[in-house]
């Protein structure tokens, strides 16, 4: 079995978690419609956190639920040590 395998980097995440992302759509299009196995790893999560909790901070959006959905997001691909 072979299957594909895709590194998702800070930009892809945060446009998929965030709806007012302008990327937002495609993010999840491309999220929906791809097979194989999406990964990341864990200073990709450290800045993902970041960024979304900057713009959430900016947008007086910060909330204990937004750190819910970030952890939901992570629990369903791989955490990988190395690249």
């Amino acid at each position: 079995m072979n299957e594909n395998f895709y590194l998702l980097d800070t930009s892809f995440i945060v446009a998929f978690l965030s709806s007012k992302d302008v990327h937002h759509k495609r993010a999840l299009e491309l999220f929906e419609q791809t097979e194989g196995i999406f990964a990341s790893n864990f200073l990709v999560f450290q800045e993902t956190v970041t960024v979304i909790c900057r713009r959430a901070r900016e947008q007086n959006m910060l909330s204990s639920n937004l750190f819910r959905i970030i952890n939901d997001f992570f629990n369903t691909i791989m955490i990988i040590n190395e690249i």
